[in-house]
């Protein structure tokens, strides 16, 4: 080392006091501690509960349940629970026929590649865009009539008909990306006229595909299971046993009586027309092609 230059200081934690840095480490600890809990924050459990409650009324109020929706959002903006009470609000919105804000609450819901409840929204989505989309083939099929004074052979002759306005040009396929399952049914009585009655269905809703039908269904009505014990309370791997509610005859007894068979299924399993998005403390949620169903946790 040369004459004259300075030599090298000490490490700086080195020269701090032993009690200064038992207190910089704890201030580190404790924020690490506190940017843990602030980021894992428990999504309103109870809140979205009171909000289900509410849409399985009898007789529902749809403007009171929008408005429980939208204060439900504004109240929990970042809680993942949100997009469920979104997606119910565009479900009130179709039922009050205000279809053009119901449509773009839906396809903001298209992405569906966050959480489990992400994607059971982009299903849900999906299944009333296509129930809309379908409404719009319908629209295009009749101008087609009123003008041919029968029906296309397929799609594809629709599509392809000059006269047809821009305007009018349905979607090609539903929102899965699968083609229309259209066909010329006629009638029975009148074997000869084949092309005077049709059926239009998407593939991924089968005969839920009518928008009117789809709308009469009560809320969660479809749903015929119920939860009847946890058979694993792991965090991240919860099990749930479910019971198949449907009505079975018992033995030497001529009236069906409640039950069915049971089945274990957790988070992303499909069974029985529904997917499980979401078990948590106190609820599970579940969907369907037409609503989101709520239950009470059951005990272990």
């Amino acid at each position: 080392m040369s004459r004259g230059m300075a030599c090298p200081q000490p490490d700086l934690v080195r020269r701090l006091p032993a009690n200064r840095i038992l207190t910089a480490l704890c201030c580190l600890l404790i924020l690490g501690w506190t940017s843990r809990f602030v980021t894992a924050a428990e999504p309103n459990e109870r809140g979205l509960w009171q909000l289900w409650s509410q849409h399985t009324t009898n007789a529902p109020d749809h403007e009171v349940l929008l408005a429980e929706c939208q204060a439900f959002t504004n109240k929990n903006p970042s809680d993942p629970f949100v997009i469920v009470g979104q997606s119910l609000a565009a479900w009130n919105l179709l039922q009050l026929g205000r279809q053009a804000e119901a449509v773009a609450i839906l396809k903001k819901h298209l992405d569906g590649s966050g959480s489990p409840v992400d994607a059971g929204a982009s299903s849900l989505a999906k299944a009333w865009l296509t129930r809309l989309d379908r409404e719009r083939v319908k629209a295009a099929l009749q101008f087609y009539y009123r003008r041919e004074v029968r029906y296309p052979r397929s799609l594809d002759e629709l599509l392809a008909y000059a006269p047809l306005p821009k305007n009018l040009a349905p979607p090609r396929q539903d929102r899965w990306g699968t083609n229309w399952r259209y066909t010329l049914v006629g009638f029975k009585s009148m074997p000869g006229l084949i092309d005077q009655k049709y059926e239009i269905s998407a593939a991924g809703l089968g005969g839920g595909s009518d928008l009117a039908v789809a709308l009469a269904v009560p809320y969660g009505d479809l749903i015929h299971v119920r939860p009847n014990r946890m058979l694993s309370s792991k965090p991240g791997s919860e099990i749930v046993e479910w019971i198949i509610e449907r009505p079975v005859a018992a033995p030497n007894d001529a009236a069906a009586k409640p039950g069915g068979p049971t089945m274990a299924l957790g988070v992303n399993s499909t069974a029985e027309g529904m997917s499980i998005d979401y078990i948590g403390r106190t609820i599970l949620i579940v969907h369907d092609n037409y609503h989101w169903k709520l239950f009470v946790r059951p005990a272990g």
